[in-house]
């Protein structure tokens, strides 16, 4: 269920009850997977960074470009020590080092007081969901959700016009590099 690909196009995040895509998958819940299409290898990502299942389910991933890092939610207080296991909440596995955190994280390292959807993950592990935290940020943003834009351990609150401009401004920038490197006929360098 819930099949997403990767920006590369080698990997597809999925979530499956199914008990037979790996070995040693036992908790009778669904669980996220990811596939390896070069290599035609599924593994199972939603496990705790000691690599133990939870029991509770894991669903509806999401994958970053390339490939490295998964989001998904669970109700599950094993993924994280700082969740306190009340309801859904996002998470996200760096594949490479088998970490799993918790998406909605304070700048004191604490929970979120509100709910978080499945983080969307960039490559470098930035990670964009939406919540209704009041502690997320300083000011605390009200009852409302909103979407916050983190690095890990690093919330901002993102607001869409403030995101409209910066796209609008690194557009122009790019453009006008372009046009700067056409006209002296070299390639242009977008920073």
């Amino acid at each position: 269920n819930n099949p997403v690909i990767a920006g590369n196009g080698l990997y597809v995040a999925f979530d499956s009850d199914a008990s037979d895509l790996v070995d040693g998958d036992a908790n009778d819940a669904r669980d996220v997977f990811i596939y390896d299409i070069f290599n035609d290898q599924t593994q199972i990502v939603s496990l705790t960074t000691n690599r133990s299942q939870v029991d509770q389910p894991s669903s509806f991933p999401t994958i970053s470009g390339n490939g490295r890092f998964v989001g998904f939610t669970s109700a599950s207080p094993d993924f994280d020590n700082r969740y306190s296991g009340s309801g859904l909440e996002g998470f996200y596995k760096d594949l490479q080092t088998n970490s799993v955190e918790l998406a909605n994280i304070t700048k004191n390292n604490q929970q979120g007081n509100g709910a978080a959807s499945i983080p969307l993950v960039s490559s470098n592990g930035a990670l964009v969901f939406t919540s209704n935290s009041t502690n997320l940020v300083n000011g605390g943003g009200g009852s409302e959700t909103h979407a916050f834009y983190t690095k890990p351990k690093t919330p901002k609150i993102v607001v869409n016009q403030a995101l409209k401009a910066a796209f609008k401004k690194k557009i122009k920038k790019a453009k006008f590099a372009l046009r700067k490197a056409k006209r002296a006929g070299k390639k242009a360098r977008v920073k």
